[in-house]
């Protein structure tokens, strides 16, 4: 059997042919298929819960609402980590599941035990919302909407009416977020003096309001012929409406709205904003649908708006200010020419080294045979063409032609022995096949466990290893079939050596030569051999102790992010104010010709109404790489020394990472029992964490400065009274919680009537409210209240159930490893023992990334070493060539630490790739010099021609392999993999 295994190719060249044929054919239009992104699908699955509960403050909606939905998900299956955000009237709970967690099931069980409490909430919190957080929320292109004429709440209707729904019509548009969306509200401004002149109270006028301002479906009338519906159609739509309801008439005497209140059309939200380049406009986020091909979308968008911007008034301007989908589009560009680079680099150094077309010919077409199938199984999986998936295609172009030219050399050696071309293609896949097989079972065995790395970069890299893994796998199959068979046909028998080949072959002797000659004192002193190998794994490993580390090296991605957050309680005026400060610091820094092309502001982030008005979001867009010499690393360094006089707002100033792993690189959670002493040790930790070399910006996320004013109710009074603390609440919440209290009807769109009162400037505009007594008679809310001004957090964090405080801060120029692991020194010294710290964020990431490359270094040597022993029917020739991976591993090592680079995610995997490329070439050796021991031959004189002969196809595919990758290093950016391609 085995014999017709390894002679079927040369037996059924037809056959063999079209196998490879129709693989290659089928693997094109899987390839076609695949859906194009920049990276994977690397966001955790998780769950959202949100819950609302109109007027609690944030402690008792924590108390009353997070906590009681958080012991209902005790047992969850799946869990990496839940994380809960508690604001006044609004709890989120995250619920960030593991990675390989059916998110469908999890769904389903955490909707199931939130119903099962639903009972012990509060009777004023509303539904929870659960649902699937999106991981594609980021824009791919970002829209704005300017005007000279017409304001933002204009802007907002056009976009609204004109704009949202054609492109969300796209196909691969997922929505289109309005960023500084001013919709349009009719707002009633309640004054209170004229309210209690006329006897009438808060919930008099909304009450009025909302059985006045009706749409009812009325019945039908039916005659012979036809069905006729009836509607009661008593909707306001102008302001003239609203002011000519009346709210009470006595004897005569009529009151309208327009009496007690100003009305006008303003907006729903005065908080928020948008600005381009200092003016205000408003931004089109535009989402596009997870599987989605991020370049056809774009182009979609762009075709579109051309389109509309041909419709709008010619005030209007609607135009592209920022675009990731350009820069996708310019870095696979980029990553795919190196892509056929390195597939002509790589043949034209097997063409220096085989000194043959006809010999070049059979690895060069192993390169398409192997490459192109492994998208069927890209598609199969649901993958995409991204750029870890071209880059999973680079580094295994030289690994796809190693088995090859291993095959065809040793074809072409027993062909000059004298052997019939037939009889050596047999005697060849006999001889060295096992061993080739062998050599793909260990580099899969090193390449597969990299799709099982912990957390977010093992989703990163699931789809890199599982392409690698398929390209070797049929990289092996096509050289046991197809190589013999081309070899087969395209050697001839009686050929006369070119005189390249025989220049190089002269050459590769006299290296194979000195080669030799080198091994013999190896050979005689191996205590000095182990010696000096020993030497160089101790000096990288001191050397690896002084690397730095980090979860990606740092890129220039065309773009930073400024965050701002203000002081507690401060107002969206204030923080507005010192965003332009702000914008023209940047543009100062940038200058008329510098690198900035667009600053985009967004105040008060988030959905409409649900910002925090004290956060900005600054987005800085630089120009085209090709037009701008600075860096936009330089850059970012420049615009942070340049924001550190302003002092009024914390700043901090991110570029995006390289894994598109968002978030600030240092992000720890301080965990305890009791908040008022979780600020203090946090206060501790960002005091000592900011002399740490390369930390910057640290600060704490909790504050309880927030002012507020404490409404205590004299229940026995407001009992005496007939008044409830329903009654009175539901007045606090119309005259000074923006209510909506119903809905008006404007060009066939519908808009929200917001009531409040029109005074809202000092304490004392609550006491001057009035509310209905039991009797009928007004009562000022200052006979049954009393305010006290206090201080609370405005936000509250918890952490896997416990009450936590953040503390994060940027890192510049130092190791995230070091300044990681100093935090945790400074912890342990500084913070009693009943307190606690745990990873979040960018900083778990980097902590599940190292722990797992441990672990996943000890299964790839096992697996490793088991499928070594299976072949060899030994326990102690895999030591033999497993010995070898350390010092391989050490030359890459050394390489980071003269280099200046970094140990990170991608230079981690490198080292894990040379063990299996070690590995495969020490088993060619080993192989062969097991099959001259069985011959007969000394142990000596068996290592030294094993060595001897199979230097040349080891040599040639190691510098195959390492010419090929050469490429990812002089690649012009934009540079996805500036730093990490040296890593490689």
């Amino acid at each position: 059997m085995r014999l017709d295994i390894f002679d079927f190719a040369i037996s059924r060249p037809i056959l063999v042919s079209a196998v490879a044929l129709v693989a290659t054919t089928l693997g094109l239009f899987a390839a076609f298929a695949l859906p194009v992104r920049e990276f994977p699908d690397v966001e955790l699955p998780s769950v959202s819960i949100t819950t609302v509960y109109t007027g609690a403050q944030a402690g008792v909606v924590e108390r009353e609402v997070t906590q009681t939905i958080e012991e209902a998900l005790s047992g969850v299956e799946g869990i990496r980590q839940i994380r809960s955000t508690t604001r006044n009237e609004t709890s989120v709970i995250d619920v960030e599941l593991a990675a390989g967690v059916d998110v469908n099931v999890a769904a389903a069980d955490i909707r199931d035990r939130v119903a099962s409490v639903r009972s012990e909430l509060p009777p004023g919190a509303e539904e929870p919302l659960i649902g699937k957080a999106n991981s594609d929320t980021d824009p791919i292109i970002i829209l704005t909407l300017r005007s000279d004429e017409l304001g933002a709440a204009a802007l907002t209707d056009i976009a609204d009416r004109s704009i949202v729904d054609a492109i969300g019509a796209i196909p691969g548009v997922a929505r289109v977020v309005i960023g500084g969306e001013k919709r349009y509200a009719m707002r009633i401004r309640l004054d209170r003096a004229a309210l209690a002149a006329r006897g009438l109270t808060p919930s008099d006028v909304a009450d009025r309001l909302r059985a006045e301002n009706v749409e009812l479906p009325a019945g039908e009338i039916q005659t012979d012929t036809q069905l006729i519906g009836l509607r009661a159609d008593a909707r306001f739509s102008t302001v003239e409406d609203f002011q000519t309801l009346s709210l009470v008439d006595r004897q005569g005497a009529r009151v309208a709205l327009g009496d007690v209140a100003e009305i006008e059309i303003g907006v729903e939200n005065e908080t928020n904003g948008f600005r381009l380049n200092g003016r205000e406009a408003i931004a089109l986020e535009i989402i596009r649908q997870s599987s989605a091909n991020t370049i056809e979308v774009a182009a979609a968008v762009r075709e579109e708006v051309a389109a509309i911007a041909a419709r709008l008034p010619p005030s209007v301007i609607l135009e592209e200010s920022f675009s990731a989908a350009r820069y996708i589009e310019q870095n696979l560009a980029n990553v795919l020419t190196t892509l056929l680079v390195s597939v002509g680099v790589v043949i034209v150094v097997l063409y220096l080294f085989l000194g043959s077309a006809r010999a070049t010919i059979i690895p060069a077409l192993t390169i398409p045979a192997s490459v192109i199938p492994a998208a069927l199984l890209a598609l199969a999986f649901g993958y995409s063409i991204n750029v870890l998936t071209i880059l999973a295609v680079i580094l295994a172009i030289s690994l796809c032609t190693d088995d090859a030219v291993v095959i065809m050399e040793n074809i072409r050696r027993r062909q000059k022995n004298g052997e019939p071309i037939l009889m050596a293609a047999s005697n060849t896949t006999r001889e060295i096949g096992v061993a080739l097989i062998a050599g793909t079972l260990v580099l899969l065995a090193v390449v597969l466990p990299l799709a099982i790395i912990p957390g977010k970069v093992g989703l990163i890299f699931r789809e890199f290893a599982v392409v690698l893994g398929a390209i070797v796998a049929f990289s092996t199959v096509m050289a046991l079939f197809l190589s013999p068979m081309l070899s087969a046909r395209l050697f001839k028998q009686d050929a006369a050596p070119s005189r390249l080949e025989r220049i190089v072959s002269s050459g590769l002797l006299r290296l194979s030569a000195l080669y030799g000659w080198a091994l013999a004192p190896a050979l005689n002193r191996p205590l000095l051999t182990v010696t000096a190998g020993a030497s160089v794994i101790v000096a990288a490993c001191y050397a690896y102790t002084t690397l730095a580390t980090e979860v990606a090296p740092d890129e220039d991605r065309g773009s930073l992010t400024i965050y701002l957050l203000g002081p507690e309680g401060s107002s969206s005026a204030f923080l507005s104010e010192q965003m332009k400060t702000v914008e023209a610091l940047v543009q100062d820094v940038s200058g008329p010709d510098g690198p900035v092309s667009s600053v985009l502001s967004t105040l008060s982030p988030g959905n409409a109404g649900q910002g925090d008005p004290a956060l900005g979001m600054i987005t800085v867009v630089l120009r085209d790489w090709t037009e701008r010499e600075e860096d936009g690393l330089a850059f970012q360094a420049r615009v942070q020394e340049a924001l550190s006089p302003v002092t009024a707002v914390r700043l901090f100033v991110l570029a995006p990472n390289g894994l598109a792993i968002a978030g600030r690189p240092i992000d720890i959670a301080v965990r305890g029992a009791d908040r008022a002493t979780l600020a203090g040790w946090a206060d501790q930790l960002v005091a000592q964490s900011g002399q740490i070399p390369g930390v910057f910006a640290m600060w704490s996320d909790y504050s309880d400065r927030n002012p507020q004013l404490s409404i205590s109710i004299d229940r026995s009074r407001a009992n005496a009274l007939g008044l409830d603390a329903r009654q009175i609440g539901e007045t606090l919440q119309i005259m000074f919680g923006d209510s909506a209290i119903t809905r008006f009807v404007d060009r066939g769109v519908e808009y929200d009537v917001l009531v409040q009162s029109r005074d809202r400037l000092v304490p004392a505009d609550i006491e001057s409210v009035f509310v209905r007594a039991g009797n009928g008679a007004l009562v000022p809310l200052s006979a049954v209240v009393t305010l006290t001004e206090t201080s609370a957090p405005g936000e509250l964090q918890r952490i896997d159930r416990q009450p936590a405080v953040l503390v994060g801060g940027g890192l510049w120029g130092g190791s995230l490893g070091t300044a990681l692991a100093t935090i945790v020194e400074v912890a342990d010294r500084t913070l009693p023992e009943e307190a606690s710290i745990s990873f979040v964020g960018q900083s778990l990431d980097f902590q599940e990334s190292g722990a797992g490359f441990v672990l996943i270094l000890a299964l790839i040597l096992l697996l490793s070493y088991f499928v070594l022993a299976a072949q060899f029917e030994s326990f102690v020739d895999p030591f033999v060539i497993l010995i070898a991976a350390p010092a391989s591993m050490a030359g890459g090592v050394l390489a980071l630490y003269f280099a200046g680079l970094t140990v990170n995610v991608y230079t981690q995997i490198a080292m894990l790739l040379l063990i299996g490329l070690v590995a495969k070439n020490a088993i060619l050796v080993v192989e062969f010099a097991k099959q001259r021991r069985e011959a007969g031959i000394a142990a000596r004189e068996a290592i030294m021609e094993a060595c001897t002969i199979r230097l040349r196809p080891i040599l040639m595919t190691t510098v195959a392999t390492i010419i090929g990758a050469l490429p990812l290093m002089f690649e012009s950016v934009p540079a996805d993999m500036r730093v990490s391609r040296s890593d490689w």
